[in-house]
C-alpha cells in the first residue's frame, strides 16, 4: 500500500497510434503525383506528335537517324578504299588514274565503291569523289571523299545541311559542313580533322 504522501507511481505510456505514419502518407502522395505527371506528359506528347509540327519533328528525326547510319557505313567504306589507294600507290609508285583501277587486285568488286547514302541506287555507281594528287599540289588537297546531304523540313521551312568527308593528299581524314538556311544563305564551316579511331 502506498503511503498517502508518498511518490505517485508513473502512469503507463499511452498506447501507440495505429495507422500509416506521415512518411508513408507522403511517399504514397509523391508516387501518385509522379504517376499522374507521367500519364499527363505521355498524353501531351502523343497529342503533340499527332500535330503537323510533331509529324515534321518525327519525320526529320527518322530521316536523320537513317542518314546517320548510312553515313557511318559509307565512312567505313571510304576508309577501306583509301587503304586500297595507299596499297596501289606503294606498289606502283603513283595513284591510279581512276578508282575502278583498284578492282580486283586492291578491292573485291565495284560494289566496294558504292554505299547507301548515294542517290543513285545502282550498286556499280561510284559514290566517292576521287581526284589523284597533282604534281606540286598541296597536302590539304582532297583526294577521296563523299557528301552527305540532309534536308530538314520544319513547319514549312527547309534547311539543308551538307557534310563533306574526305581524305587529303597528306592522308588526313577531314570533314566540312555547309548549312543552307531557308532564305538560301550558305554558312560554310571550317574544315577540321574528323575524330575517329584510325
Amino acid at each position: 500500500m502506498t503511503p498517502p504522501n508518498g511518490p505517485t507511481p508513473f502512469a503507463p505510456p499511452p498506447p501507440a497510434k495505429k495507422g500509416p505514419g506521415c512518411w508513408v502518407v507522403g511517399g504514397i502522395s509523391c508516387f501518385v503525383v509522379i504517376i499522374l505527371s507521367m500519364i499527363i506528359g505521355f498524353l501531351g506528347f502523343q497529342a503533340v506528335m499527332k500535330s503537323p509540327a510533331g509529324k515534321d519533328i518525327s519525320n526529320a528525326f527518322k530521316s536523320a537517324m537513317h542518314g546517320a547510319r548510312e553515313a557511318v557505313t559509307c565512312d567505313r567504306q571510304m576508309q577501306d578504299v583509301h587503304a586500297a589507294l595507299e596499297r596501289y600507290t606503294a606498289k606502283n609508285g603513283k595513284y591510279p588514274a581512276k578508282i575502278d583501277d583498284l578492282v580486283p587486285d586492291y578491292l573485291p568488286d565495284g560494289n566496294s565503291c558504292h554505299c547507301g547514302i548515294d542517290d543513285n541506287p545502282d550498286p556499280k555507281h561510284v559514290t566517292f569523289d576521287y581526284t589523284p594528287p597533282k604534281p606540286g599540289g598541296k597536302p590539304t588537297d582532297p583526294v577521296l571523299g563523299f557528301t552527305w546531304k540532309q534536308k530538314i523540313q520544319m513547319q514549312g521551312a527547309s534547311e539543308t545541311v551538307i557534310t563533306k568527308y574526305y581524305y587529303t593528299a597528306a592522308g588526313k581524314e577531314m570533314m566540312q559542313q555547309t548549312t543552307i538556311d531557308p532564305s538560301g544563305r550558305e554558312i560554310v564551316g571550317p574544315a577540321r580533322e574528323k575524330p575517329g579511331d584510325h
